[in-house]
């Protein structure tokens, strides 16, 4: 993956940088879920995703460890992707994003109201 020009020489910025490009979590959420899947199983779950940038993110993580391809022999050819162990090992990390937003969405929501919010 290209380094973005937000990267801040942190020693998070390349796990930020893997982990959190934009769609990477919502696509290792559905495998973790959902298990195996197929492209258009992915897009549908992802929707408004575009089938250009999936099959890039698709790509981008499979070269880095995160996911696998498993082709099937069939006519029409089948393709799932699953998760790697590397993979496997995010899904602690994602579970506590999602525990932090279930306890504290509706807390950082009043403060945005609180604060003007979004531009009204």
């Amino acid at each position: 993956m290209s380094r973005s020009p937000l990267t801040t020489g942190t020693p998070l910025s390349p796990a930020v940088e893997l982990i959190f490009t934009r769609w990477t979590p919502h696509i290792l959420w559905l495998l973790h879920m959902n298990g195996p899947a197929r492209f258009g199983d992915l897009q549908r779950g992802l929707a408004p995703l575009g089938t250009a940038m999936l099959a890039r993110r698709l790509r981008e993580m499979e070269s880095a460890g995160l996911i696998e391809q498993h082709p099937y022999r069939m006519r029409p050819p089948r393709v799932e992707y699953s998760l790697t162990e590397l993979g496997r090992s995010v899904v602690p990390l994602l579970s506590a994003v999602e525990r932090w937003s279930a306890d504290h969405l509706s807390t950082t929501e009043s403060a945005r109201n609180s604060h003007g919010g979004d531009d009204e």
